[in-house]
C-alpha cells in the first residue's frame, strides 16, 4: 500500500493573499493586515496537518484566530513559526533555511510554498517535493 500525500503549507501566498511588501514594516497596518486578509487556496480539510510560515511567532495568536474564524485548524505545535527577527537583505535565504530545514526532518512529503526562489531553496536544502501555485512542482 503506498502512503498518501501528507503536507506542509506555507500560510501568506498559499492560505491567504500575500502581504504587500510594504505593509509589514508598519505593525498597525501589518495586524490589521492579518487579521483581514482574504483567503487564497484553503486545504480542503478541518485540521491542517502543518504550517511553516515566515511569519514571526509574535503573531500566532492573530493567525490561530484567522484560522478559527474561516472554519480551519491547526494543532499549536504544526503551526512553525519564524522565532528570529528578519533581515531584509537576506530574507528569502533566512526564511528558506528556516522552512527547508524543518520540512526536511518532517515526514512530510510535500511543501506548498507561494514564492518560487523560496520554492526552489526549500527544494535544494529539503531533497524533497515542493508545489508552488504559481509555477507548479518543481523537477
Amino acid at each position: 500500500m503506498t502512503e498518501g500525500v501528507k503536507a506542509a503549507y506555507d500560510f501568506d501566498g498559499v492560505i491567504c493573499e500575500d502581504c504587500p511588501k510594504d505593509i509589514p514594516n508598519d505593525k498597525e497596518k501589518y495586524l490589521k493586515f492579518l487579521r483581514t486578509v482574504k483567503p487564497l487556496y484553503l486545504p480542503h480539510t478541518d485540521q491542517i496537518p502543518m504550517i511553516i510560515t515566515g511569519r514571526h511567532e509574535q503573531y500566532r495568536k492573530v493567525t490561530m484566530d484567522w484560522l478559527e474564524e474561516h472554519g480551519l485548524s491547526v494543532d499549536p505545535k504544526k503551526l512553525i513559526m519564524r522565532p528570529f527577527e528578519k533581515d531584509d537583505s537576506i530574507w528569502v535565504e533566512q526564511v528558506s533555511l528556516f522552512k527547508g530545514g524543518l520540512y526536511k526532518i518532517s515526514n512530510f512529503n510535500l511543501f506548498i510554498e507561494s514564492s518560487l526562489a523560496q520554492s526552489e531553496r526549500i527544494k535544494d536544502i529539503s531533497k524533497k517535493p515542493v508545489f508552488c501555485p504559481s509555477f507548479g512542482m518543481l523537477p
